[in-house]
C-alpha cells in the first residue's frame, strides 16, 4: 500500500511531461493489408491513450481524496489543540445558540453564584444550629431562604416554559430541582417554626449543601457525565453485589457446617467465634472479601494440623475469588 501512491504520482508526473505518442506514418489507402495494419495501430494507440487517461483520472482522484483526508486531520488536530478561554466578560454575555436567555452564559453565571451562595448559607446555618452559644433566629432563616427559593423557582419556571408541555417530569434535572424546591419550601415554612420538628430541620440544613452542589450537574458537563455513568452502571453493580452475596452465603453455610459445628474444631475458640453461627460466618467472610483481618486467622489455621491447613487454603481461595474477581469486576463496570 505504501508503494502504490508513489507509483501513481510518478506516472501522473510522467504523463503530464510527455503527451501520448501518435503514429506519424501514413499508409496508402489502396492497400487493404496496410490499411488494416494502420487501423490496428490506430486502435492500439487509442487503447493506450484511453489507458493513460484512466491512470491520470485515478491519480487525480487519489490526490483529491488524500487532500481531503489531510484537511480533516488538520481540522481535528486544531479542534483538539484549541483551548476554551473563559473570561468574566464571556460569562456575562446574554447570548445563547438557541436564542433563550435561560441558556445563555449570563444566566448560567447567575445560577452559579446563587447555588454557591445558598450552599454557604446552609453551611453557616448548620454551624449555628450546632453551636451552643448562638441562638439562630427562625425569621432570619425564613427571610433569606425564601429569597433563594423564589429565585430557583423563577429559574425552573423559565426552563419549563421554554420546554414542551409535560417535560417537567421527563427531564430528570427538572424533577430533581422541583423536589429540592418543595423540600426547601417545606423546611422554611413549617419545620423552621415548629420546635418538635427541630431534628428534621437540622437534618435538612445539614444535607442541603451537598444536594445544592449536585444541581451543578445541569451546568457542568464533567459532573453530569460522572453522574450519568454511575446511574447507568448501577444495574450491573447491583447484579455483581447479588452474586457476591450468594457466594458469601454459600461459603457461610459450608463454614458453619464444617467449622462451627464440627467436633474437630469444637475446642478451637477462633473457629467458634468466627464461624459459630450463620450470621457470624457471613460477616467473617465479608470481612475476608474486603481484605480485613484475615492474616491472623489464616496463620492460626496454618499452625494447626492438616485439616487446619486445608481451611487456610480454602480461605485464601475464597479471598482470591471474591476480591480479585468479583470486586474488581465491579470496579471495571464502574
Amino acid at each position: 500500500h505504501g508503494r502504490a501512491p508513489v507509483a501513481c504520482m510518478e506516472s501522473l508526473a510522467h504523463l503530464r511531461r510527455t503527451p501520448p505518442k501518435r503514429s506519424r506514418s501514413k499508409l496508402p489507402q489502396d492497400s487493404p493489408q496496410e490499411s488494416d495494419v494502420g487501423g490496428g495501430n490506430g486502435r492500439r494507440s487509442l487503447s493506450v491513450q484511453s489507458n493513460d487517461e484512466q491512470v491520470l483520472l485515478r491519480c487525480e482522484r487519489y490526490s483529491m481524496c488524500k487532500s481531503q483526508v489531510n484537511i480533516r486531520k488538520d481540522s481535528i488536530r486544531d479542534c483538539r489543540e484549541t483551548r476554551h478561554v473563559w473570561s468574566l466578560s464571556r460569562m456575562c454575555t446574554g447570548k445563547s445558540p438557541a436564542g433563550l436567555w435561560i441558556d445563555s452564559n449570563q444566566a448560567k453565571f447567575m445560577i452559579y453564584i446563587a447555588i454557591f451562595a445558598n450552599t454557604l448559607f446552609f453551611a453557616f446555618q448548620a454551624y449555628l444550629e450546632e453551636s451552643t452559644s448562638a441562638d439562630p433566629d427562625p425569621w432570619v432563616y425564613f427571610c433569606v431562604e425564601i429569597c433563594f427559593v423564589l429565585l430557583f423557582a423563577a429559574e425552573l419556571f423559565l426552563r419549563v416554559r421554554k420546554a414542551p408541555a409535560g417535560n417537567l417530569f421527563r427531564d430528570r434535572w427538572c424533577a430533581y430541582d422541583t423536589l429540592l424546591l418543595i423540600c426547601c419550601f417545606f423546611d422554611t415554612t413549617v419545620l423552621n417554626f415548629v420546635p418538635s420538628f427541630g431534628g428534621a430541620h437540622r437534618l435538612v440544613v445539614r444535607l442541603m449543601p451537598a444536594l445544592q452542589i449536585l444541581r451543578l450537574g445541569r451546568l457542568v458537563q464533567e459532573l453530569r457525565l460522572i453522574i450519568k455513568g454511575i446511574i447507568s452502571a448501577m444495574q450491573a453493580v447491583l447484579w455483581s453485589m447479588a452474586l457476591l452475596f450468594l457466594v458469601i452465603y454459600s461459603g457461610a453455610v459450608v463454614c458453619t457446617s464444617f467449622l462451627g459445628s464440627s467436633r474437630r474444631f469444637q475446642n478451637d475458640q477462633v473457629a467458634t467465634d468466627l464461624f459459630g453461627s450463620l450470621a457470624d460466618s457471613m460477616f467473617t467472610l465479608f470481612t475476608f472479601a474486603t481484605l480485613e483481618d484475615f492474616p491472623s486467622t489464616v496463620r492460626h489455621f496454618m499452625h494447626d494440623s492438616w485439616s487446619g491447613i486445608g481451611v487456610a487454603v480454602a480461605i485464601i481461595a475464597f479471598i482470591l475469588f471474591t476480591n480479585l474477581a468479583l470486586l474488581n469486576l465491579v470496579t471495571a463496570v464502574m
